[in-house]
């Protein structure tokens, strides 16, 4: 389960880095082509002022705004005076004053320059995968990957919408955060897989106790066996006698022999079957 569960997350993270990969082709790099990079400083290089009032072009409209003015007041008014019984024109030139024009001008334009700015900075903005986090390109792998998350769900987080309870990211792609309810369920796996393998180790050294307890045993046994027969040897016991009692003694080894035999081999299966459900999680 746990090889599963690992192939999952991995191919997750190839799918989270071809999703960013695709906004990486439609989003970033045609925006980047036209010009605008991280880099950029739209207030610098000459592209935009920050003060419009201060731009030489703010001079050729007080300029033309003022012989507006002087064109209506004296030329114009004059002829129109000329023909006003015929046709009353003074409202071609009936102007609010100059200066007040001049602000309302400026301020019209300083807040146009504002908007656009700003909509060049949202766009900007964007070619940051990570837009919207505290995340970067250096802590990516090791703050969130190497605690468990996929990789590329942190470029993903702003591009796919999850104010709704109903979409992609909030239905599945956020449980993989880390602390998240899919870390917890691996981190289960791996408690108890770690359990296991402690059980498989404790059993282990059980069955080695008993194996050296049997062992010795069995050596002790054939010492015994020895020393009688030097013992029959010595004495001269009698023949029949002794070969019974020899023949009993050699019995006794066999079957400690095969008592071993039979405990290693339940050592064996035993270990073997606490090792094939640890690797079934």
């Amino acid at each position: 389960a746990e090889k599963f569960a690992d192939e999952v997350k991995q191919r997750l993270s190839l799918m989270l880095m071809s999703m960013d990969g695709f906004a990486e082709e439609c989003v970033r790099e045609p925006v980047r082509n036209i010009g605008l990079s991280e880099e950029t400083n739209v207030y610098e290089g000459e592209f935009f002022v920050k003060d419009v009032s201060l731009s030489p072009a703010t001079g050729d409209v007080q300029k033309a705004l003022s012989a507006f003015h002087k064109y209506c007041e004296g030329t114009a008014k004059n002829i129109f005076d000329l023909v006003k019984d015929t046709v009353d024109l003074s409202p071609l030139c009936n102007l609010q004053d100059e200066e007040e024009t001049m602000q309302e001008i400026t301020k019209a334009v300083q807040q146009r320059k504002d908007a656009v700015v700003e909509s060049i900075e949202k766009v900007q903005s964007w070619l940051d995968p990570f837009k919207g986090t505290d995340v970067t390109i250096n802590s990516e792998i090791p703050e969130y990957v190497e605690e468990g998350e996929p990789m590329g769900l942190r470029r993903v987080m702003s591009l796919l919408p999850g104010s709704s309870s109903e979409t992609f990211y909030s239905t599945y792609l956020k449980k993989w955060k880390k602390k998240g309810e899919f870390l917890e369920l691996l981190s289960k796996i791996e408690t108890a897989i770690n359990g296991l393998n402690e059980k498989i180790q404790k059993q282990q050294g059980e069955l080695n106790r008993k194996t050296s307890e049997a062992q010795a045993a069995e050596e002790g046994l054939e010492i015994a066996v020895a020393a009688f027969q030097k013992a029959a040897d010595e004495a001269q016991l009698e023949k029949t006698e002794l070969t019974s009692v020899l023949e009993d003694l050699k019995k006794s080894v066999e079957s400690a022999k095969q008592n071993l035999e039979d405990l290693e081999k339940r050592r064996e299966e035993a270990l073997q079957a606490w090792i094939e459900t640890r690797d079934a999680l």
